[in-house]
């Protein structure tokens, strides 16, 4: 895995990540630390195992999210925002930073007989532009990593 890097969106500041498991939060002993009073003390967790990258919201009152999606864990891939209590930080490498950003690229709008295929979990026919993997289209995860909100009990 190439060596990654947290750049805060709004400063500037880049964060290398350069540990197993980088913790932030508002206290000193975070290997982040953001002093602001939106900011759990010990806030999440960016953990790097392999080649994949996860972040772990520790419980904290304002949330974590992936691309504007609150989560509890999520695996992060380069270029996701990472959003901690309203300070958003963008992963990328070293590599991505050098490279000029195509803005040309975009999404291709999707028709109805794809919406219904991707929900039906039906592989693409084989003159789709999808490559024909044999994996299913749809992997459901079983683990519930949805930020839901829980009632409090009085």
């Amino acid at each position: 895995m190439a060596p990654l890097t947290l750049v805060a969106i709004n400063g500037g500041k880049q964060y290398p990540l350069a540990k197993d498991m980088i913790l932030i939060g508002r206290q000193d002993l975070c290997d982040i630390h953001i002093d602001h009073k939106s900011v759990s003390k010990q806030h999440c967790l960016i953990l790097i195992r392999g080649d994949r990258l996860w972040l772990r919201d520790l419980g904290s009152t304002n949330g974590c999210h992936v691309n504007g999606k609150r989560v509890r864990r999520s695996e992060v891939k380069q270029s996701d925002i990472i959003g901690v209590a309203g300070f958003n930080f963008r992963l990328t490498s070293k590599e991505a930073r050098k490279k000029p950003i195509k803005t040309d690229a975009g999404t291709t709008k999707l028709n109805q007989d794809e919406i219904k295929r991707l929900e039906e979990g039906i592989r693409p026919k084989p003159s789709s532009s999808i490559g024909d993997t044999g994996q299913p289209v749809v992997r459901v995860n079983t683990l519930p990593d949805e930020y839901t909100p829980v009632q409090e009990e009085e």
